[in-house]
């Protein structure tokens, strides 16, 4: 038999289930977890405000970031900020068209930050790699061991001007660290060009248009 009593295992013996804590408990260990007691990330995010992003991609990217950044939708999701996270977000078209940054998750700066985002309108060409390469750069000047760093690039994905994949991955392999770079799309979004990135940094793109909570998730899952 299976269950030999010599090895003292009782078969007849009636055992009580573990009793789980309530759903407040489990809350707000969850929410221990995401702010206090894993490493805190740094993530880069790359915005595309090419002109191909007008319309449906441009509300979509900003109601993204308004739901990462606003930390009362943020914190429903359990993808809110730490006290002690990094934040830069690097808006682009053709050209890096501003660069932001904050530590932590004050709402004041949050708030602006955001602000700042929903006030850029698409426009011009699109090139995706230079935006990659300067998050790459912005991540060197941490110390990665510290953190959970990765570059999330929103995007259609259409890249028509400036530098080439190449580029990227100079200056991927020159970091000598694991950096993912994930990809979230948005518009009109090419998959081609995306999936460059997921063979080079082992990483994943996941589609922004159809469930963008979703997405969210499993990107701050993996960082």
């Amino acid at each position: 038999t299976v269950f030999n009593p010599d090895w003292g295992v009782k078969a007849d013996k009636i055992l009580s289930p573990i009793r789980m804590p309530g759903a407040d408990v489990l809350m707000e260990a969850l929410n221990l977890y995401q702010t206090e007691f894993r490493k805190p990330p740094l993530t880069v995010f790359c915005l595309d405000f090419s002109g191909s992003m007008g319309g449906p991609g441009e509300k979509q990217l900003k109601q993204a970031m308004r739901t990462l950044l606003d930390q009362n939708q943020a914190r429903q999701y359990l993808i809110h900020a730490s006290s002690r996270e990094v934040i830069v977000v690097i808006a682009f078209s053709d050209r890096i068209l501003a660069q932001w940054q904050i530590e932590g998750n004050n709402p004041a700066e949050m708030s602006q930050l955001l602000k700042n985002i929903i006030e850029f309108k698409p426009n011009g060409s699109t090139d995706i790699y230079s935006p990659v390469i300067e998050g790459l750069k912005a991540i060197s000047k941490y110390d990665a061991e510290k953190y959970m760093p990765a570059v999330i690039l929103m995007t259609d994905g259409v890249s028509n001007v400036g530098k080439k994949f190449h580029h990227v991955e100079k200056a991927w392999n020159a970091m000598g660290k694991d950096i993912p770079v994930f990809s979230i799309m948005f518009g009109k979004a090419s998959k081609r060009q995306l999936e460059q990135f997921t063979k080079l940094t082992r990483s994943r793109i996941f589609d922004g248009r159809k469930d963008l909570i979703k997405a969210f998730r499993k990107v701050k899952g993996y960082n």
